[in-house]
């Protein structure tokens, strides 16, 4: 009995395969990805399809209920071998002019704790700099020699953590992760990580990174890396932020290095002839990237250690480290031209909370970080250290939950939401009239060298200065699990609070379009949103990943991304919501009836609520597709931690060449008829895990990057 099941299932899969079958999705929330039944004529009783069942349906005096018949459900999948989703083009498409700055008006999210960002009209005259360190895997005198996960060991071994005389799994002087990025440990010098953290910058609207170099080490390698992928997405019209340099230890011969290198012949062409230093054509490597708001290109130094000629060539602003400050009082060289990493305003030991706008010879800067640990190593407020009281430590270090109003909240909500930075960007955005620049601190530190010091440290034992743990750290990047992507909406949400201009978008420009025919119909529609591509002749070899990890004892890999999304064009009409996706090639794969990845449409609805089910996405369409064109709007819920998809509508897709188009109608989508409405929409392709909003900014293609949608207006 069971050979003939087994043989039945079979000849049943083959014949939907290869032959012109219909099924339908059966409408229950099951909590799993949804059976597929033949036949049907669509007619379920519990279809949805018209906006009633959310938790928050769009407005009820706006629009009219959907007359006529329920929305189709049945999709015809069609022959894998003769597929006839294709179209004929008809025409050359015309371009849109506009900047790639439009695109990023329209980027919106919100994260996991409801926190929103929308439309903007475009960015005022100030700057948001972030602290980007350049360091890992790149010292190779032997504190990075492997991998060591602080936060791992404290559930693992503590012991060996802790120990003072250093083991194999924890060696002293050693650099140590405080917790896994969402990339992997990975080295610095990764092309493809460099690659996703500038398209990270750009749509989140960072002006300057601000490279560490205050230990004298310059990382010139990963400078020149960098600096080439920034310039690729400039050529390509995109707002990328620029760099300056950050130097402390031995300030004058590190920027004296900077500026002219250090002459050596074997080492990497900009060590060895520096960065800024004119050459006979007046110009400088990379000019076009220094940052330069007054002018000259921008240095942080200890401007008592520079020569004249250094001081007279740069922008000099002091270097400011938090001791420096003080609340009754600042010096003023720091208060007239500082530029703060840190911040250690309103610690215990100080006076008062009062944030401070240094550089006000300038413009005015005001520093913003993940956390602060006053006075001590942030490992005092982790490690017990002989029963020492660590709610008392726990007062001189501030952790990612820490607020002035609450003192220290070490709940899990409080460290994931950053609750302490939060408050440090309401204390900037309070000082917005004075200050034009933000520097936040930082973006990817993660990690802090083991060390033991019985003269400076006495009372530490084994101890990490900067980073121990998820709660002790201060890095936005994306992390592995924990915060996971909350720090950079985080990011960018403020960045527009800060600087972005306030204006309402527009209407998208109407049009009816027939999918099944060809591009010219689109030469109406002005709606685009452009994607940050990869071109053959500025990155060639950037889409996938083949590069050393952090130590270099391993690659990490990636090859998921197939088709690099150049633009996505939108357009309405009474009954229907169109897409239009170019890609910087033809477009490769093909859809598979069920848990389809390739090329899929995520949609936010304005007014609707899904519980956070999949990043706040309501909808996803051509996850259940076929070889015909017809494709699957599904509704996404949450049954516990599993996402569950329950059909509204059947949607269409053709396919040519480079371009794919869509049809949705507004009725799947809960929209009501003749209503205004706003969506918010990405398209996915080729991802990992697509239930897993992380997998959006790891794997495959998505436009945009992440949990950023782009926002469309339409009635």
């Amino acid at each position: 009995m069971k050979k003939l099941t087994v043989l039945f299932a079979l000849l049943l899969a083959f014949t939907m395969a290869f032959s012109g079958c219909s099924w339908t999705r059966d409408s229950g929330n099951n909590g799993g990805n949804g059976d597929i039944t033949q036949g049907g004529d669509g007619n379920d009783d519990n279809q949805g399809g018209s906006g009633e069942d959310g938790e928050n349906p769009p407005d009820e005096e706006e629009g009219e209920e959907w007359d006529g018949p329920a929305e189709e459900l049945t999709i015809t999948v069609g022959n894998s071998a003769k597929p006839t989703y294709g179209f004929s083009s008809d025409g050359t498409l015309m371009t849109v002019t506009q900047t790639k700055q439009a695109t990023v008006n329209t980027l919106a999210s919100t994260d996991d704790f409801g926190r929103s960002f929308g439309y903007t009209d475009g960015f005022e005259d100030k700057y948001i700099c972030l602290f980007y360190f350049l360091w890992l895997g790149q010292h190779t005198w032997g504190d990075m020699d492997g991998i060591y996960d602080i936060s791992k060991l404290l559930q693992t071994d503590p012991a060996a953590l802790w120990d003072t005389n250093g083991n194999a799994k924890s060696p002293l002087r050693q650099a140590h992760f405080w917790g896994e990025p969402l990339y992997g440990y990975y080295n610095s010098l990764d092309y493809w990580v460099l690659r996703k953290h500038v398209e990270l910058f750009i749509a989140a609207g960072i002006d300057c990174l601000v490279f560490d170099v205050t230990n004298t080490v310059c990382y010139f390698p990963v400078v020149e890396r960098l600096a080439n992928i920034l310039r690729a997405y400039q050529n390509q019209g995109w707002k990328v932020p620029k760099f300056m340099f950050y130097t402390h230890t031995d300030s004058g011969a590190t920027v004296r290095k900077l500026y002219q290198g250090t002459g050596d012949p074997n080492a990497n062409p900009f060590e060895r002839d520096g960065l800024y230093k004119l050459n006979a054509a007046g110009r400088g490597n990379f000019d076009d990237l220094w940052f330069m708001p007054n002018g000259k290109p921008q240095i942080i130094a200890e401007t008592d250690d520079l020569d004249a000629e250094m001081r007279n060539y740069f922008d000099v602003w002091e270097a400011v480290w938090p001791d420096q400050i003080t609340s009754d009082h600042v010096a003023s060289k720091y208060k007239n031209n500082g530029f703060p990493w840190i911040d250690w305003h309103g610690a215990p030991n100080h006076k008062s909370a009062k944030r401070h706008v240094l550089g006000t010879d300038k413009g005015g800067v005001v520093s913003v970080s993940v956390a602060q640990h006053n006075r001590a190593p942030f490992s005092n407020a982790v490690n017990d250290r002989n029963n020492k009281n660590l709610q008392v430590e726990r007062q001189y270090m501030w952790g990612r939950g820490y607020t002035r109003a609450a003192r220290a909240d070490h709940s899990e909500e409080a460290i994931n939401s950053g609750a302490n930075i939060e408050e440090e960007w309401q204390d900037a955005l309070a000082k917005k009239d004075s200050a034009k620049y933000v520097h936040v601190t930082g973006w990817n530190e993660w990690i802090a060298g083991k060390f033991v010091d019985p003269v400076e440290q006495p009372d530490s034992g084994a101890y990490f200065v900067d980073q121990v743990n998820q709660e002790y750290s201060r890095d936005v990047e994306m992390m592995k699990g924990g915060y996971a992507d909350n720090f950079y909406l985080q990011l960018a949400r403020n960045v527009r609070a800060f600087k972005g201009i306030e204006g309402t978008q527009a209407l998208g420009t109407s049009a009816s379009i027939d999918v099944t025919k060809g591009l010219s119909q689109w030469n109406s529609v002005k709606n685009v949103y452009d994607d940050v591509a990869i071109t053959a002749t500025d990155m060639a070899g950037a889409a996938n990943r083949n590069e050393l990890n952090f130590d270099r004892s391993a690659y990490l890999t990636d090859n998921t991304m197939r088709n690099d999304i150049k633009s996505v064009r939108v357009t309405h009409d009474e009954q229907y919501v169109y897409f239009l996706v170019e890609c910087v090639n033809a477009i490769s794969g093909k859809p598979t009836a069920k848990n389809n990845n390739f090329m899929n449409l995520l949609i936010d609805v304005e007014g609707q609520d899904n519980g956070n089910a999949l990043g706040g996405y309501n909808y996803r369409v051509n996850r259940l597709s076929s070889f015909t064109g017809d494709c699957g709007v599904e509704k996404i819920g949450k049954t516990g931690t599993k996402l569950s998809y329950e059909q509204t509508g059947k949607g269409q897709f053709s396919l040519s060449g480079k371009y794919m188009q869509f049809r949705v109608s507004k009725r799947s989508l809960g929209i009501r008829k003749n209503a205004k409405f706003t969506i918010r929409f990405k398209v996915a392709d080729n991802v990992t895990d697509p239930e897993d909003i992380s997998s959006y900014y790891a794997s495959g293609e998505c436009a945009p990057v992440g949990r950023l949608s782009f926002t469309y207006k339409g009635n």
